[in-house]
């Protein structure tokens, strides 16, 4: 997958802030708006035009894929996790690594979906906008809770903020040009705008579905939720994977689904290639596809295709350091034990030092948006406490273990044996 052209539709006035910006050469752009309303296009833009001049551009994106998965957006600036690491070394090491990439040239980072960011991923972002030599780009949507350390960074007035609207009614010709849709006529037109409003997303659905110029009466979900059904299995396969695992590397991908799946994704825009730490790696290109797909596969079908993940990402061949993050997660999420050396990495350099900052950001005080978020985190936190106590008994994973337990109310028929073993591993130790 090669970079993808771009195309933008009435928005001069935002790119006109963006170019002044780059021309200066160090900032922080908010893009503010409703789902679908182009945020996560119109930044894709701007790294466009940072790309074509002598920029560096570093993108990440608070996921629905792995919302319980602490600093699971900047894993891939981690090349070592030490055994010993603490959270703030985390963002000291990934903070280090995007620096090194600045002495290629002016550096743009572009944080999408920034109310989506688990709170060791949201202070790693609250460095990034306070470095006075970098320009940041973020995208987030009104009405959500943003957590403190950001809103308190947007304070500061160091921010420039774009509301960034719908699209007016006169630019639909030129977003209906984008697709493979006929020309529309302008009572078809006007019906467009009447059902979406020029929300650039819902009318881009809309027009790839075979809108014939009737008015249904449906919401963004909706539609998007009927044209995954419509799609053909091995497109929705790899969608359903992008869904469950997040953005992943682009041979993994092409193992499981093959190229022309992939193809066909891209060229419905429904996928998009990034590169991180030289490697090509694929995701959705909305959060609202991730949305509708988790839910259509329910409990079971999310296990299915992280099964289907764990035995592709396990092959002879070391993965990449977001490989292993998610490796861990996903194991721990399927209740099964990770043995890091199986996929070629050391044990010792992987836990239980990296397990011991996973297991504290999932189980302590992240913002968290809903309580299902917290359930699953919850959750997440006893298994790989379990695992590390099950693995590598000692006084700390014991302990560990223990404090997840007082979290579950439904699981503390547990306490008192692994307290009683806790107390027998100490005394004979």
């Amino acid at each position: 997958m090669g970079r993808p052209t771009v195309v933008t539709v009435g928005r001069h006035d935002e790119l006109a802030t963006a170019r002044a910006l780059l021309d200066a050469g160090c900032g922080v752009l908010v893009l503010r708006g409703p789902l679908g309303v182009g945020k996560s296009h119109l930044a894709r833009a701007i790294a466009g035009l940072a790309l074509d001049g002598p920029w560096v551009v570093h993108s990440v994106a608070g996921s629905s894929a792995t919302p319980t998965v602490p600093f699971a957006p900047w894993a891939h600036l981690l090349d070592e996790v030490p055994v010993d690491a603490t959270p703030a070394a985390l963002v000291s090491i990934a903070l280090a690594r995007l620096r090194a990439e600045r002495e290629s040239g002016p550096l743009l980072v572009v944080i999408d979906d920034a109310h989506r960011l688990d709170e060791l991923s949201m202070a790693m972002a609250v460095h990034v906008l306070r470095s006075p030599d970098l320009l940041v780009v973020i995208t987030t949507r009104p009405g959500v809770d943003v957590p403190g350390p950001l809103a308190d960074v947007l304070r500061e007035g160091r921010a420039t903020i774009i509301d960034v609207t719908p699209l007016g009614r006169s630019d639909l010709p030129a977003l209906a040009a984008t697709t493979d849709a006929p020309p529309l006529a302008p009572a078809s037109l006007a019906s467009l705008w009447h059902v979406t409003e020029g929300n650039p997303l819902f009318a881009l659905e809309l027009l790839r579905g075979g809108f014939s110029g009737e008015r249904p009466s449906v919401t963004l979900a909706e539609v998007v939720a009927l044209r995954m059904a419509e799609l053909p299995p091995d497109q929705r396969s790899l969608l359903e994977l992008l869904a469950v695992g997040g953005t992943l590397d682009e041979r993994l991908v092409c193992e499981l689904v093959g190229d022309e799946a992939l193809l066909a994704a891209e060229q419905a825009g429904h996928v998009l290639g990034t590169v991180e730490a030289n490697q090509v790696r694929v995701g959705l290109s909305h959060p609202v596809y991730a949305d509708s797909l988790q839910a259509g596969l329910g409990v079971t079908g999310v296990r299915a295709r992280l099964r289907e993940l764990v035995a592709a990402a396990t092959r002879p061949g070391r993965p990449s350091a977001v490989d292993l993050v998610k490796l861990a997660v996903w194991h721990a999420e399927l209740g099964e034990p990770f043995d890091p050396s199986a996929v070629g990495m050391a044990s010792r350099e992987l836990r239980w030092g990296f397990h011991d900052w996973l297991r504290r950001g999932l189980r302590g005080d992240a913002v968290v948006a809903d309580p299902v978020s917290d359930t699953g985190r919850v959750t997440a936190a006893y298994r790989l406490a379990r695992l590390a106590w099950e693995r590598d008994p000692s006084w700390a994973t014991g302990y560990a273990l223990l404090r997840t337990l007082h979290d579950q109310p439904n699981r503390l028929d547990e306490f008192g044996p692994v307290l009683a073993a806790v107390e027998q591993w100490c005394s004979s130790e």
